[in-house]
């Protein structure tokens, strides 16, 4: 849909593939045996975590010198270990998931788009004790407008998925039933494109988010299949999400003049 804008979690650095073969001997044997890819993440997340809390200096292994990879600056460390920090916690939680579902949204929390869930379109947090869910799915209507500004013209609405629409449009997705909503909720809207066009430029998302967000707006630009995800959270916990698929075909939308009414200007006349 829209242009292509990275979403980094943690700084890439110089020294981070030197830390990630640091930590690779504490799970290497364990591809072996058929570890999951997520695991092997985990563990090296815990272990670049405490080898940096323990030592900044990162060792140039390519020279003799003593060459320290790691030039960050003080304000940019400072800013750095809690974000290591975050992701660390992330790592945690993810482990700890009780489904794939769960898992990947809590990924999502650092991976943002680059981060790809499973295939669900609706998921509802249900309270343990009682099995109902904390929190009504959020109806989304999809109005389809054509041209931008001043020349845009409506086409039509939809509701929680859009099964066809042309090249070239405006999507304004809005949760119509914004009761549903927490008071102080986060709204995630996350675009994630697929396909060869997005690949093409690759473009693979994006995402906004606010609190109380209840609408966002889009361009289709890629041909195919793509996907808006709306994830409601509640102090990082997920309540619900639902994820729109909206389909963009090589089509044209014809929009129809409006009717002009049987009068052009209205004179009246003031009384003296």
């Amino acid at each position: 849909m829209l242009a292509f804008r990275t979403v980094t979690y943690c700084t890439e650095n110089e020294e981070t593939p030197v830390l990630v073969t640091e930590a690779y001997p504490d799970i290497g044997f364990n591809f072996l045996l058929g570890v999951a890819d997520d695991d092997a993440l985990i563990s090296i997340i815990k272990t670049m975590h405490g080898r940096l809390n323990r030592k900044r200096s990162v060792q140039n292994p390519a020279t003799k010198a003593e060459e320290d990879l790691n030039r960050m600056s003080e304000e940019a460390w400072a800013s750095f270990l809690p974000r290591l920090d975050a992701l660390l916690d992330i790592a945690e939680r993810a482990a700890e998931a009780a489904n794939e579902v769960s898992a990947g949204l809590i990924w999502s929390e650092a991976f943002s788009f680059l981060m790809p869930l499973p295939n669900v379109d609706e998921v509802e947090l249900v309270d343990e004790r009682t099995s109902r869910s904390l929190m009504q799915l959020p109806e989304i209507d999809i109005t389809v407008y054509t041209g931008t500004g001043a020349n845009r013209r409506f086409v039509t609405t939809h509701r929680n998925q859009v099964p066809g629409v042309a090249k070239g449009c405006t999507l304004v997705f809005t949760i119509v039933n914004p009761h549903v909503v927490p008071q102080f909720a986060t709204v995630e809207w996350t675009v994630r494109n697929k396909g060869p066009d997005a690949d093409a430029f690759s473009d693979l998302g994006h995402r906004r988010m606010g609190m109380r967000l209840l609408q966002a707006e889009e361009r289709t630009r890629y041909l195919g299949t793509h996907y808006m995800d709306c994830i409601v959270r509640v102090n990082g916990q997920v309540y619900a999400a639902r994820r729109v698929a909206v389909t963009i075909r090589d089509v044209q939308h014809h929009v129809h003049a409006p009717a002009k009414p049987s009068y052009t200007r209205l004179r009246m006349k003031r009384r003296r």
